[in-house]
């Protein structure tokens, strides 16, 4: 039980740990990387220097440093992200996060459950089989696929299927020709079955067919390497007698993020799906640090979410399996005292 205290406190440490980061990181790119966030708050046109030294007064950078810093913390933690720069100059971060990001969570969740169930699967399978030749057989088609890199496989998909054979479009998540539907949820799958246009739903559901193909191989690839490393690391531990260990679970969450974020910007470039991955590449070319901060303040959340959620996981499937050893263990010793009577 004490363990499992200690891992709790390590979990929360790390969670904590990486939201502060994430903070530090935020405010120092937006107060010494070029551009001057006061800018974005006013009319285009000649400055009103009255109307500017009043607004950065507002934002608190007339403040020392440190008080910039604790504003500036609150601010993003109550989701006040600032303005655009340059991509769309004055409009709050927000509402750009907030047309992108569903259009990457419906790019991302179907590959990621998909991925993840096939690569638990064919990973587990390949560790535990007394099949030689299914154990190798998934082990070359994993190495071989992950060292396919992902933008040669959307390139290939896109080339193949989208133009020699044009079964699916190559680019884009609608038809030139079809509209937006009424704004409710954000979600474009969402709204046309809101609003009833059935027809805008089947097109945007045909454009997700090939990035959706290339992510679903791309991850589960990668889960079948990870989950392969984790079993066997795993194995080796408990013939050496050692217990499991929390870190390397932890940096194989990180790992496994940072690769599929990598795979889901690759994936929107090639198909040109502007999402979350876009929205940040875009904002890095037109140097708006203030949307760049807030992509990867969000980003930094999630991957906190993630950890935690991991770790908790990771803690309470090792509280489950003691339990069960115990009671096992418990159940064969009474066996063998009703032998012995």
């Amino acid at each position: 039980m004490q363990k499992i205290y200690k891992n709790l406190i390590f979990t929360l440490i790390i969670a904590l740990a990486l939201l502060i980061l994430a903070i530090v990181i935020s405010f120092f790119i937006s107060r010494f990387l070029p551009g001057d966030p006061v800018l974005a708050y006013l009319p285009e046109g000649p400055i009103d220097w009255n109307e500017y030294e009043a607004m950065r007064e507002q934002l608190g950078l007339n403040q020392p440093l440190i008080i910039q810093f604790f504003l500036f913390a609150f601010r993003m933690l109550s989701g006040d992200w600032g303005r655009s720069l340059s991509l769309a100059r004055g409009l709050p971060v927000q509402s750009l996060i907030s047309v992108t990001l569903p259009r990457t969570l419906d790019l991302i969740m179907l590959p990621l459950i998909i991925g993840l169930f096939l690569g638990l699967i064919l990973g587990k399978f390949s560790v535990k089989t007394r099949s030689k030749l299914g154990n190798r057989s998934i082990q070359i088609i994993s190495l071989i696929g992950f060292a396919f890199p992902i933008f040669l496989l959307a390139m290939l998909f896109q080339f193949f299927l989208g133009y020699v054979f044009p079964i699916f479009p190559g680019t884009g998540y609608k038809s030139i020709a079809y509209p937006d539907p009424p704004l409710v949820t954000g979600f474009r799958a969402i709204d046309s079955l809101l609003s009833g246009q059935w027809y805008l739903l089947t097109d945007y559901l045909y454009h997700l067919v090939l990035p959706w193909i290339t992510l679903t191989i791309s991850i589960t690839v990668f889960t079948i390497i990870i989950v392969r490393s984790y079993l066997i690391n795993q194995l080796n531990q408990i013939e050496d007698g050692e217990t499991r260990s929390i870190v390397p679970f932890t940096f194989q969450v990180g790992l496994g993020f940072a690769i599929i974020f990598a795979f889901l910007m690759v994936t929107e470039t090639f198909f040109g799906f502007y999402g979350i991955g876009q929205l940040l590449l875009n904002a890095l070319y037109y140097a708006d640090y203030y949307v760049i901060n807030g992509v990867l303040f969000l980003i930094s959340i999630s991957f906190v979410l993630l950890i935690t959620i991991s770790l908790l996981l990771f803690i309470l499937y090792g509280k489950v399996k003691n339990q069960s050893l115990s009671k096992q263990l418990s159940i064969s010793q009474m066996d063998n005292e009703v032998k012995l009577t």
